[in-house]
C-alpha cells in the first residue's frame, strides 16, 4: 500500500485536507484513468503534473480533484446542449 504524504506547516486544521499528496494508485482510483493515460494526458498539459520527493511522484489532492470536477462540468455542458440540438 502506498503512503500519502500531508503538506504541514503554517496552514491551517481546514486547510490541511486539501494539501495531501496522493500516490498514482489513488489518482488512477479517483480519475478511472490508467498509469500509461494520465502520463500521456500530463504531457499533452491536459492533467495535473506531479510533484516529486526523491524518487517518488505524488499528486496535489486538490488539484486532482480539481480536474475531475472540471471533466463532470464540461460533460454535463454537453450533454446540456446536444439536447438543445
Amino acid at each position: 500500500m502506498e503512503q500519502i504524504v500531508t503538506l504541514a506547516g503554517n496552514v491551517g486544521q481546514a486547510n490541511a485536507e486539501h494539501r495531501r499528496l496522493i500516490p498514482l494508485s489513488e489518482v488512477e482510483s479517483r480519475s478511472g484513468l490508467k498509469k500509461s493515460k494520465i502520463y500521456s494526458m500530463i504531457g499533452e498539459s491536459a492533467f495535473p503534473r506531479p510533484i516529486k520527493l526523491g524518487k517518488l511522484s505524488r499528486w496535489v489532492e486538490a488539484e486532482v480533484d480539481e480536474w475531475i470536477d472540471k471533466q463532470v462540468t464540461a460533460s454535463k455542458a454537453a450533454m446540456a446542449e446536444a439536447r438543445t440540438v
